[in-house]
Formats: structure tokens, C-alpha cells, sequence
């Protein structure tokens, strides 16, 4: 039987149903959002490998829509350096002020990796052609 996962809870669902039997979002719903909208919800993906992707995607789009999620990450992920790392390169891509502010924060942040990795793209100049 294939699964997948419901794009509002991400609970694991049956592939035959129409609404989520957790929080009955409607799937059909699902289908109406853009892209970047899809991406948006994936920053909550409970497999990892797909937060990184959207966190990828998002930010080669220089997506400012993401930067509540992207900040969101930056509070409360506690155990995987990975998808810090991929924020913080994505808040880079992004730029402009809010997204300086959360690589500024970043700088502070009680992982020493993420906190060299932070003043590192902070240091950098900007990218020609990148979002502002």
C-alpha cells in the first residue's frame, strides 16, 4: 500500500485518502498551492532529507517567505547540525536585512559550528545577482 504524509500535520497517511484522518485537511488543497508555498510547509517535514531540500530550494529562490521558517529552525532545532547548516547557507543566498539578522544571530548561537559558520558567511561579501 503506498503512504505518504499529510501536508498540513504530516502524519502518515493511506495514498487512497482524500482528507487526512488526523486533522482533516482536505489533500486536494494541497494540489492548489505554488511551489514555493509547498516548500514553505516542507520546512516541517518530518524527513529530514526533504527539509533540507526545501531549505535548498528556498534559498536558491531567495525566498523571503521563508525567512519566519527559516528563523523558526534557527530557535528550536537542537539536534540536527545539518539542517542548521543548510539554514544559515540558505539565509546567505537570501540576503537582505532580516536575513543578515538571523546570520547575526546565528553568530550567537551555543553551537560552535554553527556560530563559525555564521560569522564565515557574514564575513563574505555579497553574491553578484543576489536576492536583496
Amino acid at each position: 500500500m503506498i503512504t505518504h504524509y499529510c501536508p498540513a500535520c504530516w502524519r502518515e497517511i493511506a495514498g487512497t485518502e482524500a482528507h487526512c484522518p488526523d486533522c482533516g485537511f482536505d489533500l486536494a488543497q494541497d494540489q492548489a498551492l505554488n511551489f514555493e508555498e509547498k516548500l514553505l510547509r516542507s520546512l516541517e517535514h518530518p524527513v529530514p532529507e526533504k527539509r533540507y531540500l526545501a531549505i535548498q530550494i528556498l534559498g536558491q529562490l531567495g525566498s523571503q517567505a521563508a525567512l519566519p521558517g527559516l528563523e523558526k529552525i534557527l530557535d528550536t532545532e537542537v539536534n540536527d547540525i545539518y539542517v542548521l547548516r543548510e539554514v544559515l547557507v540558505a539565509l546567505s543566498k537570501i540576503q537582505g536585512p532580516r536575513s543578515r539578522a538571523l546570520l547575526q544571530k546565528a553568530a550567537e548561537h551555543p553551537f560552535q559550528t554553527v556560530r563559525q559558520l555564521a560569522q564565515s558567511l557574514l564575513a563574505r561579501p555579497a553574491e553578484p545577482g543576489a536576492h536583496t
